[in-house]
């Protein structure tokens, strides 16, 4: 039977203390009922020599809790327990008491235990602590590991590593060139469309998915269900993260050559970074683990995946940047409804429904160009990708094209707007020229030119009509022209320009003034 205490319990953080730093997070929670409470189950992979310390901050609307500390070894309770039950005890009461200095939470008080808990020993340690649960209370706590400040614990304050740990904030970044032929001039560059530097140190690039032998990018991140490993550094496979420190600038291209010194003899000129060390003068990728790379790899020409990702090296999810496949799709992703740790995978496009650059490989000399920064028809809500981006969704046939690459450079076809209508409504003497897009790049403004039937196109605006739109969303626009003459047929087109002053035709429309046009 429950016991019915009015408490909502807001579990605010429980964090551990650690001697040693780790790689990737060693907590496990689950939750359950055990004689009538709530209880969260804490696990923590240690190693004999380290020493661990449970601290906690509860936050909750009674001025009484219940909680109960159990543990599976007593081995697992040494040194410092002053103020905590003995192992296997029974359910002990705390008062609630007002810390002072301002330090309340959600209407409640916050409460800490007189002392740390010290855990050593064994491996695999298991704290369990059992609360009152009623509706409001959180199904998971959040648990913090940490290092030791000059080997003096303390209360967790900015913990390193964090289960669950917080959402991940990506910015968006962006796929811009692939070359898979000539192998001497294979690269990945990327392009950063936000107005701000992004730091890459989070930022890992991956070719290393094998279906088979369940190896997926997004093993990375810890246990998931099914399982598998992340892949990389050996079959030509590479997983690697960006150097330390590494920034893109705003609207900033950078090329992640395969072999350095194969690219600057193939092109001329040096790479922003290669994927291992050929040429001392160029920066070198990191692994994403060791031997993720193994001072190999590179691109398969028939079939292939790319995929750009950020990761904190915490949290149990990686969070997409963008996506590219190519041929039969045997190496495409879908990450739907893949469980790890507490957190689980949002939908992906069904690898049916996903759109390849090609159906194998573009030319020798030529690349795979990104045309469109706005990434097509994108779905860019309720996805795994940064700012919520399914990137498994984009019609890369449509987005991207062949060309002679352009290695550290912007591809020639980039499309800055997306319009969405454009119409020239007749009026009595007037046209209105009625324009939307759905995202606006770098956009400056607008011009309209017009033309009598097959006459030539004149601008017939006095300034430029200035831009409204943005990349997340775009605007409505409108344009009287009325120094038109009735039962006169005219074209219109509409430019748009950019702020580098390049500038895209769009249209023809036409329209036809009437006096009876103006009659409702």
């Amino acid at each position: 039977m429950k016991r019915a205490l009015s408490i909502i319990l807001f579990f605010a953080a429980l964090c551990l203390v650690s001697t040693q730093a780790y790689a990737q997070c060693p907590l496990n929670i689950s939750t359950g009922e055990e004689y009538g409470y709530f209880v969260y189950t804490i696990s923590v992979d240690t190693s004999p020599s380290d020493v661990v310390s449970f601290g906690f901050d509860m936050t909750y609307n009674a001025s009484e809790m219940t909680y109960a500390f159990t543990y599976t070894d007593a081995t697992c309770l040494t040194g410092n327990s002053a103020g905590f039950p003995p192992p296997g005890s029974a359910v002990w009461n705390i008062g609630g008491n007002d810390l002072g200095g301002g330090v309340v939470r959600a209407g409640g008080y916050v409460i800490q235990p007189a002392s740390n808990l010290w855990v050593t020993g064994a491996s695999g340690c298991v704290v369990k602590i059992a609360f009152t649960k009623e509706a409001g209370a959180p199904d998971v706590p959040q648990v913090c590991l940490t290092e030791l400040v000059d080997g003096i614990a303390g209360w967790c304050d900015g913990c390193d590593c964090c289960y669950p740990a917080a959402p991940l904030e990506c910015d968006l970044l962006l796929l811009n060139e692939i070359v898979v032929t000539p192998t001497a001039g294979e690269f990945i560059e990327i392009y950063n469309p936000n107005d701000f530097n992004v730091d890459l140190s989070n930022v890992y690039l991956t070719d290393a998915t094998y279906a088979s032998g369940s190896q997926y990018y997004y093993h990375i991140a810890g246990v998931c269900t099914p399982a598998g490993t992340p892949g990389g550094g050996s079959y030509s496979d590479f997983h690697a993260i960006f150097p330390e420190g590494a920034i893109i600038g705003p609207k900033q291209v950078q090329t992640v050559a395969m072999d350095g010194t194969a690219f600057v003899t193939t092109y001329g000129m040096q790479p922003t970074y290669e994927l291992w060390d050929t040429d001392p003068a160029i920066a070198d990728m990191r692994e994403a683990f060791t031997g993720s790379i193994n001072n190999q790899g590179g691109l398969t020409n028939s079939g292939e995946v790319v995929v750009m990702y950020c990761w904190d090296g915490l949290s149990p999810l990686v969070q997409d940047l963008d996506y590219a496949v190519w041929g039969d799709k045997a190496e495409a992703v879908d990450k739907t409804g893949i469980v790890c740790g507490a957190a689980s995978y949002l939908p992906d496009t069904p690898i049916a429904a996903q759109d390849i650059l090609d159906t194998g490989s573009h030319s020798s000399s030529n690349s795979w160009q990104r045309c469109d920064y706005l990434e097509g028809v994108e779905i860019k809500t309720g996805g795994n990708g940064a700012q919520g981006h399914d990137e498994t969704s984009e019609d890369l046939s449509v987005t991207w094209v062949e060309d002679v690459a352009t290695p550290n450079a912007e591809s020639d076809c980039i499309t800055l707007i997306v319009l969405k209508s454009l119409e020239a409504q007749a009026g009595n003497g007037s046209v209105t020229i009625v324009w939307s897009t759905s995202a606006e790049i770098d956009n400056a403004g607008f011009n309209i030119y017009r033309a009598e039937e097959d006459g030539e196109m004149v601008k017939v605006n006095d300034a430029l009509i200035p831009a409204k739109g943005a990349a997340a969303q775009g605007a409505v626009y409108t344009f009287v022209d009325d120094g038109v003459q009735n039962r006169v047929t005219y074209s219109y087109k509409l430019e748009d320009v950019d702020l580098n002053g390049v500038k895209t035709m769009h249209g023809p429309v036409s329209a036809t003034p009437r006096i009876i046009n103006a009659v409702k």
